[in-house]
């Protein structure tokens, strides 16, 4: 059986540079108190690059960014937090993958349904993983915590992905059915 190994260096090349950001910007961001991790700077690069790269390296960059960023600045507890945001941002990646550059659904469309696939996820893992240590993770404490307050982190995603987007397509750094 012969598996086509066949990768497009400028997606690949490309898929690497926002894994870089990936692990960067949290930090970066992590030092400026008045923002924390409310601009949600870890997810930016995953989502783009679902929706750029396709799938395939969405998928592999979320999954990584978390763990990578976890080992080399300690800053986020591998377990039970890196291991819950790791399929959190595997699900974004892999969603706004095949939502977008698979089946050419609209940015918006697969923006918003692979951000409320991946906190529905990272809800279900953690609640189990926090289950599992003999702690509590309620509804409340993920709405808090996980949607009310990262809104502003929401909305600079929702704006700028799409813009990003738009402008990769327009240049031609990358096309939409691009593999």
């Amino acid at each position: 059986m012969v598996i086509n190994m066949r990768v497009n260096l400028k997606l690949f090349v490309l898929a690497i540079i926002l894994g870089v950001l990936g692990v960067l910007l949290p930090w970066f961001f992590g030092g400026i108190n008045l923002f924390g991790t409310g601009l949600l700077p870890m997810e930016l690069p995953v989502l783009l690059c679902g929706m750029v790269c396709g799938l395939g390296y969405g998928g592999v960059v979320g999954a990584l960014v978390p763990i990578l960023y976890s080992l080399i600045f300690g800053t986020m507890e591998m377990y039970p937090l890196g291991a819950a945001t790791a399929v959190e941002l595997c699900v974004f990646g892999v969603l706004c993958g095949l939502l977008y550059k698979t089946l050419k659904q609209n940015v918006y469309v697969s923006l918003l349904l692979s951000m409320f696939s991946g906190r529905t996820i990272f809800y279900i893992v953690y609640y189990f993983m926090m289950r599992h240590e003999g702690k509590v993770y309620t509804a409340d404490m993920f709405i808090n915590g996980e949607v009310l307050n990262v809104l502003a982190g929401i909305a600079i995603q929702i704006i700028f992905i799409p813009l990003i987007v738009l402008i990769l397509n327009k240049t031609g750094i990358v096309h939409k059915g691009e593999k």
